[in-house]
């Protein structure tokens, strides 16, 4: 495996957000990023020049690390919160980051990632029906757990099986992972399973 120069978001003590912080996000951006390297190095050896569209960015830690790595792409991270936003420019000045939702969006770019976001919104398969028409490639990373299971937390009533089954048939990837996170300050930290899918676009 190659080995790149990752920036201080993976340093806990460095984030603004306390709970993305206490909720192990550094960690589940490292995770995210290994099991995805692979994949966007075989997209960087067929294309020179890439535009990646990350929704759902929060913080930025997913889309700084896609940018470290690939420096001569164009990276750009949009969330529905405008304070995450806020932080996540003055953390990463050199990403643009704006407020944007994933489910109206009509921007188009060669690669969308969406990640442990499409549990948060409803209609889920209509957006990733929407996003394949939107770029080349679309990266999703869903949870195992379903909505009473975590919680109340995830508001898509689709369970990973149901969700799994619908991407199966536009899937070039697929593949499972597991990091650890709590939901709030008093519960301790919890194992939680992961599925990644690298879909083929439309564009």
């Amino acid at each position: 495996m190659r080995h790149y120069d990752i920036p201080g978001c993976l340093d806990h003590q460095h984030s603004t957000n306390f709970e993305w912080r206490m909720a192990g996000g550094g960690i589940q951006s490292l995770v995210f990023y290994y099991h995805t390297l692979f994949y966007y190095h075989t997209l960087s050896d067929l294309y020179s020049s890439i535009t990646v569209h990350d929704y759902g960015c929060g913080m930025g830690d997913g889309i700084a690390l896609i940018q470290a790595a690939f420096p001569k792409w164009l990276c750009f991270g949009f969330d529905v919160d405008g304070e995450r936003v806020y932080c996540a420019r003055n953390r990463w000045p050199t990403i643009p980051f704006e407020v944007a939702d994933v489910i109206t969006t009509e921007r188009e770019a060669d690669v969308i990632m969406s990640i442990h976001t499409l549990e948060h919104v409803p209609n889920a398969l209509s957006v990733v029906s929407r996003l394949r028409s939107l770029c080349k490639y679309l990266v999703i990373v869903y949870p195992d757990l379903t909505h009473e299971a975590r919680g109340g937390h995830s508001l898509e009533a689709l369970s990973s099986a149901e969700f799994g089954t619908a991407m199966t048939p536009h899937a070039i990837h697929q593949s499972h992972y597991v990091t650890a996170r709590r939901y709030s300050h008093d519960e301790p930290l919890m194992l939680e399973g992961n599925n990644l899918f690298v879909l083929r676009g439309e564009r």
